[in-house]
């Protein structure tokens, strides 16, 4: 049987600490700790069916990803991408760190980041790598703002 058990300690400063507690070393705890240990471990490529095959995509050549409806276009350094699906799964495949949402449609890599300037509304306008320019949204400026340290 699993115990799984939450406790808050403010003098982590954000960090998790994970204690797996058990009578002895077993099978099950190895995997366990394994599964845990590639938690920390993100994908850094990405597989994107193109055309009648799967290209396996860096992560850090990826610029921007945007959406419109279900058709996803992803900016590489030297190539576009488009394919189907939905934008928070995509997201949710990407090293959080590197990647944040700016927009309803639009998530960019932080690596590929040149400047920023504002635009119409309290928008911004970012320029990235290949002079791709996209919209961010003034409602996940803070959220960037805070990735970036500002």
């Amino acid at each position: 049987m699993i115990k799984i058990q939450f406790e808050k300690a403010s003098e982590l400063n954000g960090e998790i600490e994970i204690v797996v507690r058990s009578g002895e070393i077993t099978p099950a705890v190895l995997t366990i700790m394994n599964q845990l240990e590639t938690l920390e471990k993100p994908i850094q490529t990405l597989a994107l069916p193109a055309d009648d095959r799967v290209v396996m995509v860096a992560q850090a050549d990826i610029i921007l990803l945007e959406i419109n409806k279900t058709d996803i276009t992803i900016h590489t350094i030297n190539h576009l991408f488009h394919i189907t699906g939905q934008l928070k799964r995509m997201l949710a495949k990407l090293n959080q760190t590197d990647f944040i949402q700016v927009s309803k449609g639009a998530v960019l890599n932080l690596n590929h980041l040149k400047t920023l300037e504002a635009a119409f509304s309290g928008n911004m306008t970012a320029r990235l790598t290949n002079d791709i320019k996209v919209t961010i949204s003034r409602k996940y400026l803070p959220e960037l703002k805070k990735q970036l340290g500002m």
